[in-house]
């Protein structure tokens, strides 16, 4: 039997642009996932976006709410850890130029940490790795900042970026899916040279398998290509959910705005001739069936692989969870009974303890019998 690592990993954060606060869209929907995994007896990871963290800490005098969030920010990290729940980083760097004005943030423009300059790439991972030790090192003695997922995926141009991750202590860097191209921030992973494994990367372009073994493994998004079937689901879903929040004053009506929005602008790639969208395996503001059918699709592809163990990654976002905790748990059930013979849900410290244990499970050219 196929074995095969669920990695659930939440980007714990607020929206990217800046809205929302700690308490509605971090400290609430983190409490209610932490429930749901200890019910299920599931692990996973919180990436926790530092990059946030040091905004609020720079701007908390200005306004008594930005200090109370501060702290709060800390207290559910803080408490994620004592609950024995994996703490990781993530990083969005369009903080790193906000600005607070009439009591909201406007975040910088830039999305990709991979377009900043060195310095400032340096700055912010080093700050930040230091201010996770220091939180959490008094509660998890022997606690390490191992794990980094990329703010809107961005991981290019990947050279110094990776060299400064590895220097940080990083063993595993997240944010890379076959397909994903988003030209107005510099991200094209279009051509991964390997799209469902993790591997070593090549420093200078994180697209490719490195020669030989090296300190950082990338575990690549599991991508899902959508088809008629799965829009008609999401359409149904959304609607539905689009009346409910007009009936019950649903709070998260914006989000469903925002995704119907969404994919009506994708529209066109569905019309005539039903091309599939490549998106990636995701637990959100979802369907069930749609969720469903997505890991289906993936555990079926990698089924075709002869290793020896397969972590299949997905990206979490609590924040958008708030009113989809139903179909969430749902979600997470069907894995635990319908593949219960063949899955484990893993977190990001414990893959990393395993692959330091058997290098093997990782990719490089070397490894695979290729001539370098």
């Amino acid at each position: 039997m196929k074995s095969f690592i669920i990695l659930v990993a939440d980007d714990w954060e607020i929206q990217g642009d800046g809205s929302g606060n700690v308490a509605e869209l971090q400290y609430i929907p983190a409490l209610r996932l932490m429930e749901i995994a200890k019910e299920l007896g599931i692990r996973l990871t919180f990436m926790v976006d530092v990059a946030q963290r040091l905004c609020l800490e720079r701007f908390k005098y200005e306004d008594p709410d930005l200090m109370v969030q501060a702290r709060l920010w800390d207290d559910t990290v803080c408490l994620m850890a004592k609950r024995g729940f994996d703490v990781q980083l993530h990083l969005h760097p369009q903080w790193i130029d906000a600005r607070y004005e009439n009591r909201r943030f406007v975040l910088g423009p830039g999305r990709n940490l991979g377009r900043y300059n060195p310095n400032q790439q340096q700055e912010l991972v080093s700050a930040s790795v230091d201010y996770l030790g220091n939180l959490l090192g008094p509660i998890h003695r022997g606690y390490q900042v191992v794990a980094f997922k990329a703010g809107c995926w961005g991981l290019q141009p990947s050279e110094p970026l990776l060299s400064i991750l590895a220097e940080a202590g990083i063993k595993i860097v997240l944010g890379v899916r076959d397909g994903m191209h988003i030209p107005a921030q510099g991200i094209d992973y279009r051509n991964l040279q390997e799209p469902y494994l993790p591997y070593h990367p090549r420093f200078d372009d994180v697209t490719k398998v490195a020669g030989e073994p090296n300190q950082l493994v990338v575990i690549p998004l599991q991508p899902h290509d959508v088809g008629p079937g799965d829009v008609l689901r999401l359409a149904w879903h959304l609607a539905v959910d689009a009346a409910r929040s007009k009936i019950f004053g649903d709070r998260q009506s914006h989000d469903t705005a925002r995704l119907s929005t969404e994919l009506a602008t994708r529209k066109a790639r569905f019309s005539l001739s039903l091309r599939p969208y490549r998106t990636h395996l995701k637990l959100g503001k979802l369907p069930f069936s749609f969720m469903k059918h997505a890991f289906d699709q993936a555990i079926g592809r990698l089924h075709g692989y002869d290793v020896e163990l397969i972590p299949i990654l997905v990206e979490c976002h609590s924040k958008d969870l708030q009113s989809n905790f139903d179909n969430a748990r749902r979600f997470l059930e069907y894995l635990c009974e319908r593949y219960r013979d063949a899955v484990e849900f893993w977190d990001l410290s414990t893959f990393c303890d395993l692959i330091r244990d058997k290098p093997s499970l990782v990719k490089s050219l070397a490894a695979s019998g290729v001539c370098i």
